[in-house]
């Protein structure tokens, strides 16, 4: 006889009559759970009392209600009590009624507790504790959201469809993990940054943590077209004035080099300067215009490095010596190439360099443009070509149609100083040069609310609200 049940995952129930008991058995069709497993069993003894035990779990259909308040009853006419009244001389008389649905089965719904965080940081990430209980019904799904933020003291964020995923099984290590990503202003910069963290929920010791996966450095970034040309009329050193944005109060020098001058004797000699390490400078402040000057007139001290004839150049037209580009003489770097030093007063950790196609661009095949970086600690590199592989297309801007390159320091070594470039073999023309500087994330307090849901078998579904601090 078909129970009117099923088992959580929908197999059908069957009632089998053994002896004084009536047994509940799972199975596809009658035939099949006459062998099957017993769901639950029924008896009554001689007073009428009834017994009930329940072997397996019982869908209960209704997903918000996940409780013992919900019950679920064998089809009433598919059990019945038969009851037989004997009188004093033996006359019986005999009478039979539905009780099925008087036999209930009440639901077994999930628990779920999520401790809060409230000490993390986001260097080192922050733990809790929270426990989990799906019940009889066993497992389907936990479910985490974040519903809102709120950053320092500013007015909190509320997130629509915030879900961080559902995860319906641990991962290779047991856990159950969600990824979430927060774009927002984390330090009144004004700037939107992308925050990532990662929640893993290890249900073996009941235990979470949140890591922050990405936080961003903050990346100044300013370029020549910015700044204003110092007062002043030609000459091999012009300085470009930074009077607002993010290099506001910063400047720029440039000055035409002669292209074999030394780029560091290291003979700790420096009064006149003997190498373009001298008029770089190590470290900050730096030479301005207006000192390199002072080595120039009215008599020139300093002819090996700079050639008191030359003119620089400084304009979005062209970065040039003598004109508005850069030229090369022949193969090899001669002292009759173009070259120039690139010195800005802050330290910065990449310098761009854009190269137009007014020209005919920059061809490394038929051509020679080099580079040479002078680092914060006073080390100075070779003289490094730049190769096609190193060269990306413009798409914007005053070099639109041409092509850049990156000078970049190495992450935690010295920074960038200054750079010469300079042109042994070609035409180029140089319109912007942009500096970066890489800047350490400081991020205000983030607290953010978020829900873990805990859905059983049947679907019943158990919430909690916890929180989590990061600072």
């Amino acid at each position: 006889m078909d129970s009117g049940l099923t088992t959580t995952d929908g197999t059908k129930i069957f009632l089998f009559k053994q002896g004084d008991v009536v047994v509940g058995r799972i199975g596809a069709d009658a035939a099949t759970a006459a062998n099957g497993l017993a769901a639950f069993a029924v008896a009554i003894d001689s007073s009428g009392f009834v017994s009930v035990a329940q072997y397996a779990s019982l869908h209960h259909g209704s997903a918000d209600n996940p409780d013992t308040s919900e019950a679920v009853s064998i089809a009433n006419a598919a059990l019945q009590a038969v009851v037989t009244v004997t009188d004093g001389d033996g006359d019986t008389a005999t009478n039979s009624v539905n009780i099925g649905s008087q036999v209930k089965f009440l639901d077994d719904g999930p628990t779920i507790t999520v401790d809060d965080i409230g000490n993390g940081t986001y260097t080192a990430g922050g733990s809790s504790t929270w426990s989990e209980a799906p019940g009889a019904d066993g497992f389907t799904s936990l479910n985490i959201t974040l519903n809102g933020y709120t950053i320092d003291n500013k007015t909190p964020v509320i997130v629509n469809n915030g879900s961080l995923g559902t995860d319906t099984t641990t991962d290779a290590n047991g856990n159950y993990v969600f990824n979430g990503t927060i774009n927002d202003d984390f330090n009144n910069d004004g700037t939107s940054d992308a925050v990532s963290f990662k929640l893993t929920f290890n249900p073996t010791n009941n235990t979470y943590k949140i890591d922050v996966t990405s936080q961003p450095s903050t990346i100044i970034n300013f370029d020549t077209s910015q700044g204003s040309l110092a007062p002043g009329g030609p000459s091999p050193v012009q300085q470009l004035n930074f009077s607002s944005g993010p290099a506001a109060g910063q400047s720029v020098v440039f000055f035409g080099a002669v292209a074999t001058a030394p780029a560091n004797l290291n003979d700790g000699a420096n009064t006149p300067p003997n190498d373009i390490l001298d008029l770089v400078k190590l470290g900050q402040p730096d030479l301005s215009k207006s000192d390199i000057d002072a080595l120039l007139k009215p008599t020139n001290q300093i002819p090996t490095l700079i050639n008191g004839s030359t003119q620089m150049n400084v304009s979005t037209s062209g970065i040039g010596v003598n004109n508005n580009n850069l030229d090369g003489s022949g193969a090899g770097i001669q002292s009759t190439d173009e070259s120039f030093v690139v010195n800005p007063s802050q330290l910065v950790d990449k310098v761009k360099v854009f190269i137009d196609n007014s020209v005919g661009g920059y061809n490394p095949g038929t051509e020679d443009l080099e580079y040479r970086i002078y680092y914060s600690d006073g080390t100075v590199s070779a003289n490094t070509k730049v190769q096609a592989a190193d060269l990306t297309d413009v798409t914007s801007g005053v070099a639109r149609g041409g092509k850049s390159f990156e000078i970049s320091d190495v992450l935690g070594g010295p920074q960038i100083d200054a750079v010469q470039l300079t042109m042994a073999n070609g035409t180029i023309k140089i319109p912007v040069i942009q500096f970066s500087i890489r800047q350490a994330f400081l991020p205000q307090q983030l607290a953010m609310n978020l829900t873990a849901t805990l859905t059983d078998g049947d679907n019943d579904t158990k919430q909690d609200p916890f929180s989590i601090t990061l600072a």
